[in-house]
């Protein structure tokens, strides 16, 4: 097997294994009043840091759920008063979700967890390792981004069906 081969193979396990599992051991399991959270609960609440509104069909296309997950996710977060549901102003017909004060509170909450747990992972550990932890969430960041712009010129092509 060629090195890259190698390098490939770990990279796929560290994408589709290692990052939902880490992601899921940093996240909490409840939220501030105690009542359970789910994974996509959060993943849907932390993409409303970078924009305030969202049409459904953004939320699923974004985050790769499935709409019917998202639907399932936003109405327990619209029954529990962390969203809510109105029309779009360019176009009536078409539905957002925007957090209320209550959703802003609760993402502020979870990014706090989030940092604390990472601040706790790190804790102990020597300023080299610190700095490649960082090297690695910095590369990984660019990595992304460089495959964000593929898929939006259509370079690559992302294939909901594999």
């Amino acid at each position: 097997m060629q090195d890259t081969d190698i390098a490939l193979k770990k990279f796929r396990y560290f994408i589709l294994e290692f990052i939902p599992k880490f992601y899921k051991q940093l996240m909490p399991k409840k939220n501030m009043s105690g009542d359970t959270i789910t994974v996509s609960q959060i993943k849907i609440l932390m993409l409303f840091d970078r924009c305030l509104i969202y049409r459904m069909t953004e939320i699923s296309t974004l985050l790769s759920i499935s709409p019917a997950s998202v639907t399932r996710s936003v109405n327990k977060l619209l029954k529990e008063g962390y969203f809510q549901r109105r029309s779009d102003n360019g176009d009536r017909r078409v539905v957002v979700v925007e957090l209320t004060e209550k959703g802003k509170t609760l993402l502020s909450w979870i990014t706090k967890c989030y940092e604390n747990k990472v601040a706790e992972l790190l804790s102990g550990r020597s300023e080299k390792e610190k700095e490649n932890f960082c090297t690695l969430i910095n590369g990984t960041v660019v990595l992304s981004e460089y495959v964000e712009h593929m898929m939006e010129n259509k370079i690559l092509i992302h294939d909901k069906t594999s």
